[in-house]
């Protein structure tokens, strides 16, 4: 019984161990995606600044490549 009592609680940090890895890696592919939109939609602006009529002097749109989530 008491074999079984410390198998048990061995699966069972393992199983903690392999669930907050899990969170981690989702944590870093949010992070990823969210860079990857910040990315496109500072990409589209400048697009969409530079083909405006409105936009005469494209000289003072600020470019941003870079992203910093945390």
């Amino acid at each position: 019984m008491r074999n079984l009592k410390e198998e048990l609680r061995k699966e069972i940090e393992l199983w903690r161990k392999e669930r907050e890895e899990l969170q981690l890696l989702r944590e870093k592919d949010d992070a990823l995606a969210l860079e990857e939109a910040t990315a496109a939609a500072r990409a589209a602006a400048a697009a969409y600044a530079a083909e405006s009529p409105l936009s005469n002097n494209l000289g003072n749109f600020p470019e941003q490549t870079k992203c910093k989530i945390f």
